[in-house]
């Protein structure tokens, strides 16, 4: 008896030790709260399903839809299924901790296949609230979003890569660090900034310190940067694309992206 008695205390200790390895944590569950348009289809974004979505329309204003949690919990960002995004449309992220006040902490974001797309904040956020915004900065007077599943990453969540669009941000594990992803070019964004005319090199990966930004073999002033955009001098016209070399932590890399021309309002988000 007392034999059977040690072994199964035993086989009580060693059960949590022997659970899979690829056990997942289960995300906190979103609620769809309001959006801009379609509200009736708002709890379609969240509910599990990928062939049920939300429509929103951006014309000169931004399409919004904001969930939230049941209560603050940190998270690691995002999962943003839905259609592929027309040229010169992004998205936003805004978090909340008390589901009133919102900050942003990704911009300038693009789904371009109708895979998910994982969208990393880079380190915890304790998240009450999250807001969608669409903005369309096409020549198209209205711009349809269609947003199928929007889900959560909490604290160690390791997503399944087959499922992802191959645009997706790195995952950074909580358990296991791992190296932060590479400096990546996705396009640039022309205007005016404090009476100069600049130009944002959109991405992800930028490190704290940009050593030089090359803009059709010109080189810019890089004036701020955060880790997905940075912002030239850029005393330059416009033009349709533009090939971009970027120096920055020790990698150059060269991509030629589109140039779209619209309001520059810098706003640098933590890293």
């Amino acid at each position: 008896m007392v034999l059977v008695l040690r072994l199964g205390l035993l086989l009580a200790l060693l059960l949590p030790l022997m659970a899979p390895a690829s056990a997942q944590t289960p995300a906190p569950k979103l609620t769809f709260v309001a959006a801009s348009h379609n509200r009736a289809k708002g709890p379609d974004a969240v509910d599990g399903d990928r062939s049920t979505t939300w429509l929103g329309l951006a014309r000169r204003e931004p399409a919004w839809i904001t969930f939230r949690l049941d209560a603050a919990t940190p998270i690691m960002g995002v999962v943003v299924t839905m259609a592929p995004m027309p040229a010169s449309t992004y998205y936003h992220v805004d978090v909340s901790k008390d589901g009133e006040t919102f900050e942003t902490v990704l911009k300038d974001l693009q789904n371009r296949t109708d895979k998910p797309a994982v969208r990393a904040f880079g380190s915890l956020r304790e998240v009450k609230a999250l807001r969608l915004r669409f903005e369309n900065g096409s020549r198209q007077p209205v711009i349809p979003f269609s947003l199928s599943e929007v889900t959560v990453l909490p604290a160690g969540a390791v997503p399944d890569a087959a499922e992802l669009s191959y645009d997706a941000l790195p995952v950074v594990l909580a358990q296991t660090p791992s190296p932060a992803p590479g400096p990546r070019i996705l396009g640039t964004v022309m205007g005016r900034h404090e009476g100069d005319r600049v130009l944002v090199v959109v991405g992800d990966g930028f490190p704290e310190q940009v050593e030089a930004v090359m803009v059709n073999d010109r080189k810019v002033q890089v004036l701020e940067s955060t880790s997905t955009q940075i912002l030239c001098r850029y005393p330059f016209s416009k033009q349709a694309k533009v090939t971009v070399v970027l120096k920055a932590g020790g990698r150059t890399v060269t991509r030629k992206v589109p140039m779209v021309q619209r309001e520059v309002r810098w706003q640098p988000a933590e890293r």
